[in-house]
């Protein structure tokens, strides 16, 4: 099973130690600041990061929509 987590704030290392605990694959992580994405992406084992993109979305202002933040080739 996979799993995404929108929010990556204080609370979030909790939420993804419990879903690596219980065998999730983290899919995607989602947070208007994407250097605290970036710092959760940091604890999780590259094989436990679902699907070949192991991207990190942000949340747009604009739209409010998450988006991958990813560089398009």
């Amino acid at each position: 099973m996979k799993y995404a987590l929108i929010g990556c704030g204080m609370i979030a290392p909790n939420h993804i130690k419990a879903a690596l605990e219980t065998g999730l694959e983290i899919s995607a992580l989602c947070d208007v600041n994407e250097a605290a994405a970036r710092k959760i992406l940091e604890t999780i084992p590259e094989e436990k990061r679902a699907g070949t993109g192991r991207s990190i979305y942000r949340r747009s202002k604009k739209t409010g929509a998450c988006r991958n933040t990813r560089k398009k080739k």
